[in-house]
């Protein structure tokens, strides 16, 4: 017998309750492992945009506010 496919929302799932708790166990470890390399990637972009902040105070170069524009732009995407 093979399982009924049911869409809700435009996102498909598998009609069988057995199947469907494997099918998410098995895409708990995918959302957890993107999730942290997102929050990592996040992490080091922040703690450099603290380091270029500190620089851009000082007054090093005119690089560093430069280099600041860019990396608020992907501050803002982080959150």
């Amino acid at each position: 017998m093979t399982p009924s496919y049911c869409t809700t929302n435009n996102i498909g799932y598998l009609a069988s309750p057995k199947l469907n708790k494997m099918y998410s166990k098995a895409m708990l470890p995918n959302i957890s492992s993107i999730l942290s390399r997102h929050l990592a990637l996040c992490f080091v972009i922040l703690s450099f945009y603290n380091v270029m902040q500190t620089l851009c105070q000082i007054k090093v170069s005119n690089i560093s506010s430069c280099l600041m524009e860019h990396i608020e732009i992907h501050v803002e995407n982080c959150w």
